[in-house]
């Protein structure tokens, strides 16, 4: 019960942070204008003595699992997973998020809620204690999306927040096989993600690579 408890406060958090992200009357979320380029960051890979597995996973929840198993002790963080169903909830780890509620789902890890219907399953992760600090979430895209516009549209929808309640540093949105990643939070947590990210999946495309403007 107590874990639960813990678990819904976390949530709380994140979504409390997020919807002050909210407050702008005219969010640019699924604007057609880019502000500024877009940077693509090299997924060349230095050599792992025990790499993992670089099959793409079988689901958000699975790639991300794999992601933050990588993770060296010192660099883990107090995390968490999943959305406001008890069945979702993860205790220091990624979690299954649900679609039924597209405005909860953008809320929680700034997935455009007008694009819901182009994924079939999203999985999150973030710190505990804040959402601005890091949230990541990835998305399984449906066949016959262009994965492209997608992810634009994520970055745009992120980039489009008023952060009233602290404020991310950067953010990167990344493209393995027939998923799309979004993380956004403190820089070095950012990059350390990306950079692990790209360790485990090295087909990995990092798309956009910038500042939270």
């Amino acid at each position: 019960m107590k874990k639960i408890v813990t678990m819904i406060t976390a949530l709380a958090l994140v979504l409390g942070l997020a919807a002050c992200g909210k407050n702008n009357p005219n969010p640019d979320s699924t604007s057609g204008t880019t502000p500024g380029e877009s940077t693509t960051v090299s997924t060349e890979q230095t050599t792992d003595t025990n790499p993992p597995a670089t099959d793409a996973a079988d689901s958000p929840k699975a790639l991300l699992e794999a992601i933050w198993n990588q993770y060296k002790e010192d660099d883990k963080f107090p995390a968490a997973g999943g959305d406001y169903d008890e069945a979702n909830m993860v205790d220091g780890a990624p979690g299954n998020v649900g679609l039924d509620n597209a405005d909860d789902v953008e809320r929680l890890v700034g997935f455009p809620a007008a694009s819901i219907g182009e994924i079939d399953a999203a999985a999150s992760l973030f710190h505990m204690m804040n959402g601005n600090t890091f949230t990541c979430g990835a998305y399984r895209v449906k066949e016959g999306t262009d994965v492209d516009a997608l992810a634009q549209s994520i970055r745009d929808a992120i980039q489009g927040r008023r952060w009233m309640c602290g404020f991310p540093d950067k953010i990167i949105v990344a493209t393995v096989d027939n998923y799309i990643v979004s993380v956004f939070g403190l820089e070095d947590l950012v990059d350390n993600f990306r950079d692990t990210m790209v360790s485990v999946y090295p087909a990995t495309s990092v798309v956009f690579d910038e500042p939270i403007e």
